[in-house]
């Protein structure tokens, strides 16, 4: 009786003693973390796209100015080609455009946090979606705190076999 026991102890002691192991997968990248928050950037209405110059990158995000090109374009009208010209074809030649000028006006300054920093270079045109968290002082300038938030990393726990 002693060793009955004995044995059945020593089986649920094994069948308790389950190994577990944790990966750590990033999960998809409209997945978004911003002040402990998750967000789905595609379905969020907070969540809107940027687009601007690199000023300067910083250990944690980077400063971007806004612009606008304004072009200028001249259009000539087109001649028809021999065939058009008897008649062969009754389409209409829509005009060409030749680009004449191009003029950059730069806008507002603000700060994208948690932008990924070894993407960005100063002088560089960087675009993604960010959410608006604030303001912040720079260079004795306050400007709009923008977060690009920071991706999900979701645990993945399975038995060892």
């Amino acid at each position: 009786m002693k060793t009955a026991v004995i044995a059945i102890t020593l089986i649920s002691t094994a069948c308790l003693a389950q190994t577990y192991v944790t990966n750590y997968v990033k999960a998809d990248p409209s997945f978004r973390i911003v002040d402990s928050k998750l967000y789905n950037i595609q379905r969020s209405v907070l969540w809107e796209d940027f687009k601007g110059e690199c000023l300067n990158v910083l250990t944690n995000g980077v400063v971007l100015q806004k612009f606008e090109v304004k072009k200028v374009y001249k259009t000539e009208k087109s001649t028809a080609n021999d065939l058009q010209s008897i008649g062969a074809y009754r389409s209409s030649i829509p005009p060409t455009r030749h680009l004449i000028s191009e003029t950059k006006t730069m806008g507002q300054k603000f700060i994208v946090r948690n932008y990924p920093t070894q993407s960005a270079a100063t002088g560089q045109v960087l675009e993604g979606k960010a959410l608006r968290v604030g303001t912040m002082e720079y260079r004795g300038a306050t400007l709009e705190l923008w977060d690009f938030g920071t991706p999900n990393i979701v645990p993945v726990v399975t038995k060892a076999k």
